[in-house]
């Protein structure tokens, strides 16, 4: 059976699950009577089509704010999770019994940074070991340049200054550790944050081919150095 779980709490359980950009999505009727409740915030994603519609994760006395989401309208190749949920923000997904959980796979568009530098292949969800990267990294790597690749939404949780604020924060953690791997004689480790499923700017890319780390949230491209000071 797949669960979601938090808090130490079921959030939903399924024995059919959909996988998509290495995350799970549950069947609506599979999730826990007031366990959800609708909060402000949506994203757009540029294949699946729509808009995701955010909802908080209430458990034992405890809320995840915009920790899930729908779709409620999506483009035909991703009719399949319509109106399906799927969670983050610290909420564990998985398979959890004997044998092995074998999810539906449903292929997804290329997202837009890897689709702009010609990338084809891209890991999703990549387990880190990086100084400030502890949490779990949600967006993807891509080996050509070497690079992580970090996607903000405003869903509710946060406004977008914290999401600026933080962007910056991870960014700095990844220049740290690129500086690192030079000096032990390894490719630099670039890092991009963008809005929703935006392509990135030219100017982003440039950076981002020379391993640099990059905010490409506002107007201008900005350069995260490994001390978090910025510069344009």
């Amino acid at each position: 059976m797949f669960f979601a779980m938090w808090n130490g709490e079921e959030i939903a359980r399924s024995l059919k699950c959909i996988i998509v950009e290495n995350r799970l999505y549950f069947p609506p009727n599979s999730v826990r009577f007031g366990a959800l409740r609708a909060t402000g915030g949506s994203s757009q994603c540029y294949w699946k089509g729509g808009a995701a519609s955010y909802f908080d994760v209430l458990a034992a006395d405890k809320i995840n704010p915009g920790a899930a989401w729908t779709y409620t309208e999506t483009a035909p190749i991703a009719r399949p999770i319509e109106n399906w949920i799927a969670f983050w923000q610290g909420i564990e997904s998985r398979w959890i019994g004997e044998g092995e959980g074998r999810p539906r796979v449903l292929e997804h568009a290329t997202p837009s940074v890897a689709k702009a530098l010609g990338v084809k292949e891209v890991q999703w969800r990549p387990g880190l070991e990086i100084p400030g990267l502890e949490d779990e990294f949600t967006g993807y790597r891509i080996a050509s340049p070497p690079s992580l690749v970090e996607i903000y939404v405003e869903n509710g949780a946060y406004d977008r200054a914290t999401l600026l604020e933080m962007a910056r924060s991870r960014a700095g953690a990844v220049a740290r550790y690129s500086n690192v791997c030079v000096a032990s004689g390894r490719p630099p480790l670039g890092y991009i944050a963008v809005w929703g499923s935006a392509f990135p700017s030219k100017g982003a890319l440039v950076a981002l081919s020379v391993g640099q780390s990059v905010l490409d949230l506002e107007s201008a491209p900005e350069i995260v150095s490994a001390d978090s000071q910025t510069g344009r």
